[in-house]
């Protein structure tokens, strides 16, 4: 079964009250588990031409956009979500050569030698816009990296007993008014607001324990691991 942010919640806490005796606050880990995944994230974005573990790890958030059949400087569609492009090709199946820094676009463009041509066209990312020159290419396929959805822990808390409760995604409960969820909704229907992360489990746990390492305390991934058995037994 895959590791979820309530399985990492439980992770943190179990070695928090050990080293600190202390626990975090739902929101804490909300916030934690936001900016340490998109850490994560950049990292391995940063490193993913060089390294096959980077390409691994963001794998899951690979897209693919077929018969865009679109020519010039534009922005094909809503592409604020594309982090990096891996591949393009234009309508006569020809590769278009990705550039990833503005210094290796001007330098294409200013020296007639390197000059983009049908050919040989260049392409890249820049504010949600997908630029292609020359801007007689069209483009019609692109495979992209996109950034993660931001991760959510919700639930609910039932008063009587301080008892709390996990929603999974998508999932919809009845609360009473003895339970109340992590945004105040009480004695009402409510809809999960949970959002997990995408990443498979290997790096779900690298992740917990750079969370860990943000709030000074280090354990190797494979410690944890143990004691996520220990947590889920």
């Amino acid at each position: 079964m895959a590791i979820n942010n309530n399985d990492i919640r439980i992770l943190l806490n179990t070695i928090v009250n050990k080293e600190r005796e202390g626990f975090l606050q739902y929101d804490e880990f909300n916030n934690l588990l936001k900016a340490t995944q998109r850490n994560y994230f950049d990292l391995h974005l940063r490193r993913y031409s060089h390294d096959w573990k980077s390409r691994m790890t963001l794998r899951p958030l690979q897209e693919e956009q077929y018969g865009l059949n679109e020519s010039g400087s534009v922005a094909y569609g809503n592409l604020n979500d594309m982090a990096r492009i891996i591949e393009a090709r234009s309508d006569d199946d020809r590769f278009i050569e990705v550039l990833e820094t503005t210094g290796d676009w001007y330098d294409r463009l200013q020296k007639q030698i390197k000059a983009p041509t049908k050919d040989y066209p260049i392409c890249r990312l820049q504010s949600g816009s997908l630029e292609v020159k020359p801007a007689t290419v069209t483009l019609k396929d692109i495979i992209y990296i996109r950034y993660p959805t931001e991760p959510y822990l919700d639930g609910y808390i039932t008063i009587s007993t301080q008892q709390f409760t996990y929603l999974e995604e998508g999932e919809t409960v009845t609360l009473s008014s003895d339970e109340v969820a992590l945004d105040g909704s009480t004695d009402t229907s409510y809809d999960s607001k949970t959002v997990e992360m995408e990443f498979n489990d290997e790096d779900k746990i690298e992740v917990a324990g750079q969370m860990l390492a943000t709030l000074g305390i280090t354990y190797s991934k494979q410690s944890l691991f143990e004691y996520m058995k220990l947590t889920n037994e």
